[in-house]
């Protein structure tokens, strides 16, 4: 959510209905969220001085610092990562079918797991 403000405003606020078009949840559910980043002192709400019914939401300096912090730490686990990433992705290029087959040995296997629905 940090970061959809970040990346939505552009230094100006950003409209709960476009977060959450943002991140493809319902309105009342980024409302919610704002509402827990409020509590934290991540967050600002601002109303519209010309629509009061839009609000406005926008990063505090807190925000903002835990966000590049954030930032930091997945790049590392990117970084960390990513050799693991590019060798499963090479693998799925170079045997599509193979991997395929793994998939479909997976779902038989989770498929025989016990069936509860017979009593």
């Amino acid at each position: 959510m940090l970061l959809a403000i970040r990346a939505r405003n552009q230094g100006a606020s950003v409209l709960i209905g476009e977060l959450a078009e943002a991140l493809m949840i319902r309105h009342h559910s980024a409302v919610g969220l704002v509402d827990r980043l409020v509590e934290r002192g991540l967050v600002l709400r601002t109303r519209a001085s010309i629509d009061r019914r839009q609000v406005g939401i926008s990063l505090t300096p807190l925000g903002e610092a835990k966000l590049k912090r954030l930032s930091g730490l997945h790049r590392s686990e990117l970084a960390n990562t990513a050799p693991l990433l590019v060798s499963a992705l090479q693998e799925l290029i170079r045997h599509p079918r193979k991997s395929q087959r793994e998939g479909d040995a997976f779902q038989l296997e989770d498929s025989n797991a016990p069936d509860n629905r017979d009593g």
